[in-house]
């Protein structure tokens, strides 16, 4: 049980970064809005 909350948790961070980076790329304007609706 403790390592599918480990697994979850390493997932809810790599979740956000990848919404981060989104949102980074977004700002540059180099990446469409739609592929960010999925984070």
């Amino acid at each position: 049980m403790r390592l599918l909350h480990f697994f979850l948790s390493v997932m809810g961070s790599f979740h956000k970064t990848a919404r981060y980076d989104c949102l980074v790329l977004l700002k540059k304007r180099c990446f469409p809005l739609y592929k960010c609706q999925k984070f």
